[in-house]
């Protein structure tokens, strides 16, 4: 919720910066944005605008978001030691850190090209209003004010749909912490040597028939390992014969252990002992 919250203040700011930095500095006439050169030159200024809101602005929520992360981490300690107190202070550190290279964290600086460094200098935004600032310089029917109402919804949405930065969050916060969380249980039980798991997380109005039919059973690992195939021997999919069911990724491959149910699942691989 302070993600979104965060999402929702960075939306005023960019479109603040998108306004003030470059909207108001192309050529317009009669209130329409001219077709020229100079213009159009102008659309590569975005880049840097971006990197700029990055850097000062979108960076430092992500160091919340590291804080957070091992928040987590000291939960499944807490959860692990209950097996095996011994072990998880042997192993903890390794842990966290493991997992923070998984996400591509390096000390306190984001790693080129890893995880976490691709979500904050590839937003889905900066190529759209790219798009739709071209189409307004070369259009004939598009105002100025209907091309600044565009841009305005893009950016902050309106009553009834999210801002681009909004949407963007709500999918990848909720997936990273799940991801990360998954990741901490995974990393625990080969430490500790466990093989089975409570497929855990509950059920809403929203779950996928591949997630109830698992939701607060215990399978083994190498039951989990089946998951998304044609030998698995448990329900909820939508073509047993391919694997598929709703929420499993269609163009990269699926790891059961780390995504569950697919994109937005709530649940998470909570390992037991024997």
């Amino acid at each position: 919720r302070l993600l979104i919250k965060s999402a929702n203040s960075l939306q005023s700011k960019l479109l603040d910066i998108v306004f003030n930095e470059y909207i108001d500095k192309l050529d317009v006439e009669d209130g329409y944005i001219k077709n020229t050169k100079a213009n159009k030159d102008r659309i590569n200024a975005l880049n840097k605008l971006f990197d700029k809101f990055t850097a000062n602005e979108m960076l430092p929520v992500l160091n919340t978001m590291v804080t957070d992360f091992r928040d987590i981490h000291n939960l499944n300690i807490g959860y692990y030691s209950t097996i095996n107190s011994k072990r998880v202070e042997d192993v903890k550190t390794k842990v966290f850190e493991k997992l923070k290279v998984n996400l591509g964290i390096s000390g306190k600086k984001l790693e080129k090209g890893g995880f976490l460094e691709s979500f904050v200098n590839d937003p889905p935004l900066r190529d759209k209003i790219k798009q739709i600032t071209l189409r307004a310089i070369t259009s004939e029917t598009i105002t100025l004010k209907q091309y600044k109402e565009s841009v305005n919804k893009l950016i902050k949405g309106t009553d009834k749909v999210d801002g681009g930065l909004v949407r963007h969050f709500k999918t990848f916060a909720t997936d990273t912490y799940t991801l990360f969380d998954r990741q901490s249980n995974q990393v625990f039980a080969k430490e500790l040597n466990l093989k089975y798991a409570i497929y855990a997380g509950g059920l809403i109005e929203t779950s996928r028939p591949f997630c109830e039919h698992r939701n607060n059973k215990v399978f083994t690992t190498d039951e989990i390992a089946l998951f998304g195939t044609s030998k698995d021997k448990y329900g909820g999919y939508d073509d047993k014969k391919e694997g598929y069911f709703q929420g499993k990724p269609k163009n990269e491959a699926y790891d059961p252990f780390t995504q569950c149910g697919g994109y937005n699942c709530r649940h998470t691989l909570n390992y037991i002992s024997k």
